[in-house]
C-alpha cells in the first residue's frame, strides 16, 4: 500500500513494524515509534468470531459491518471460511453489541483471545536474484516471465499488493508484502539474504506456485 511505502521511506527517523497476525495478512496495521525508544508493538487488533447457522459470504459480512456506520479502514481481513473478522480494538465492543444480522442470518459476535489461524500453509520457500525490489522485477523473476510480460500483467490490473490493485511498475516492494498475481498465485517477500558480486539482491520469497 502507498501508506506502507511512505512509512518505509521515513525509517531513517522512526521505527516501523507492520502487524503479522498470520502469514497471509493483507490489511496490516503499522506501529510507529521514535528510534531512541524501545517498546513492544501493540497493534490494537481484535479478532471477532461471527457465529451463525449458515455460511456467510465475504461481501455480506463486510456490507453489514459498513451498514453500521463504520468505515473500511477500521476493518482488517475477513477470514470468510472461519467467519473471523479482524478489526481495530476501538470498534470491538461496538461490533459485538450491534452486529446482529448479516443478510437474513441472525448472528452472534464474540471476541477471540487469540487467532488460531495459519492462513495458506501451501507456500514454497524460494530464493531468487533480482536487480531491485521494483514490482515488475519481482513479478518477472517470481513467475519466470520476461520483464515486459510482467509489466503487461501489472498494466492489465492483474497484480495486487496487500489486496489492492497496483498499476505502478516502479512500486518498491516491502518485506511481508503480499503480491497476488492472477492465474499464478501469491508471492510474499521475506528478506534480503545478501548482495551478489554484481550488486544484485538475493532474496527469500514464499510462493503458492513453483
Amino acid at each position: 500500500m502507498q501508506e506502507q511505502f511512505d512509512l518505509e521511506k521515513a525509517k531513517n527517523e522512526i521505527n516501523i513494524v507492520f502487524s503479522n497476525s498470520y502469514i497471509d495478512e493483507e490489511r496490516k496495521r503499522a506501529f510507529v515509534y521514535p528510534k531512541d525508544i524501545d517498546v513492544t508493538p501493540d497493534f490494537k487488533i481484535s479478532y471477532l468470531k461471527i457465529n451463525s447457522h449458515s455460511k456467510l459470504r465475504h461481501q455480506d459480512i463486510l456490507g453489514s459491518i459498513l451498514a453500521l456506520g463504520l468505515t473500511r479502514d477500521v476493518i482488517g481481513d475477513i477470514l470468510v471460511d472461519d467467519q473471523i473478522v479482524l478489526c481495530t480494538s476501538e470498534v470491538e465492543n461496538y461490533l459485538i453489541n450491534n452486529l446482529e444480522r448479516i443478510g437474513r442470518e441472525t448472528v452472534e459476535v464474540e471476541k477471540l483471545e487469540e487467532l488460531n489461524y495459519e492462513g495458506n500453509s501451501n507456500y514454497l520457500e524460494r530464493e531468487i536474484i533480482v536487480s531491485s525490489l521494483r514490482l515488475d522485477v519481482v513479478v518477472a523473476r517470481a513467475t519466470n516471465l520476461s520483464r515486459s510480460k510482467a509489466q503487461t500483467l501489472i498494466q492489465q490490473r492483474f497484480v495486487k499488493i496487500n489486496g489492492k490493485i497496483e498499476s505502478n511498475f516502479d512500486y518498491i516492494c516491502l518485506f511481508d508484502d503480499i503480491i497476488s498475481i492472477t492465474k499464478f498465485g501469491r508471492v510474499i517477500i521475506k528478506e534480503v539474504l545478501k548482495k551478489t558480486r554484481k550488486d544484485k539482491l538475493l532474496i527469500k520469497i514464499l510462493t503458492t506456485f513453483s
